[in-house]
């Protein structure tokens, strides 16, 4: 099922994960297609709630490469990235 996912992804994965061998995330990247990968040092499983901006700061940065709005994002709700909180914001046209 990993190797359908056809849309940009970004992998954010705690080194330290006792749970999920950090293995797993390079074998994710290696399954779905143009993958990004982030592997948090000295983290432990829940690399959003221990490194909050820093995580934030790598998803708004997919979000900044790859519009999820489609190409025209002129008028319309678009994601704002303000670290750690992501939020919808109505532009005015």
């Amino acid at each position: 099922m990993i190797p359908q996912i056809q849309v940009p992804a970004l992998i954010l994965w705690a080194e330290e994960d006792k749970y999920f061998p950090v293995e797993n995330a390079y074998r994710f990247q290696e399954d779905i297609a143009g993958s990004g990968l982030v592997v948090y040092q000295d983290v432990a499983h829940l690399s959003m709630e221990e490194k909050p901006s820093q995580s934030a700061a790598d998803f708004g940065d997919l979000l900044r490469e790859h519009p999820i709005l489609g190409a025209d994002r002129s008028c319309g709700q678009h994601l704002t990235a303000s670290a750690p909180i992501f939020q919808f914001a109505q532009k005015d046209c």
